[in-house]
């Protein structure tokens, strides 16, 4: 049998980009993305934050003070091979907005996120800070994406 399809419809779909990060928020998306418990998450959260790889890893605050330079954590990562051109590409147009604030802010840290570029180090264990520092780096680019409406 043969069929001929005569017409489709369908619309468009859009879910809004993640708030920024708070430990609560970071443990429980980490922990089902990567398969690692909320308990390990925040051990190796610990450890890059004490390398100075992200910032500081106990935080509700899920909103960014405006004067932050997002744009230079950015920046750092446009030379990744895996994800650096989408880095480029939200630094060269249209794709740049700023991050959707959360409803928490305490001033006393900014929102998980990484402060330095990293390709992954010679005494990381295992590989799970470099899983977890490319999660924290995917979902920054997230904040900063308006292209990218999930994660």
């Amino acid at each position: 049998p043969t069929a001929t399809v005569m017409q489709v419809r369908g619309r468009s779909s859009y879910r809004r980009a993640p708030v920024p990060l708070a430990t609560l928020e970071m443990c429980k998306s980490a922990s089902g993305i990567l398969r690692i418990s909320g308990e390990r998450i925040m051990k190796l959260a610990e450890e890059l934050y004490q390398g100075g790889w992200i910032s500081y890893p106990r935080t509700e605050t899920d909103a960014y003070d405006p004067g932050m330079d997002l744009r230079a954590i950015v920046t750092e990562h446009t030379n990744d091979a895996r994800w650096g051109a989408h880095a480029a590409a939200i630094l060269a147009g249209t794709m740049w907005q700023p991050p959707r604030p959360g409803g928490h802010d305490d001033k006393a840290h900014p929102p998980i996120h990484p402060t330095r570029y990293s390709a992954g180090e010679q005494d990381w264990s295992h590989g799970e800070e470099q899983m977890v520092l490319c999660f924290l780096s995917a979902v920054q680019g997230c904040h900063c994406c308006a292209a990218c409406g999930t994660w």
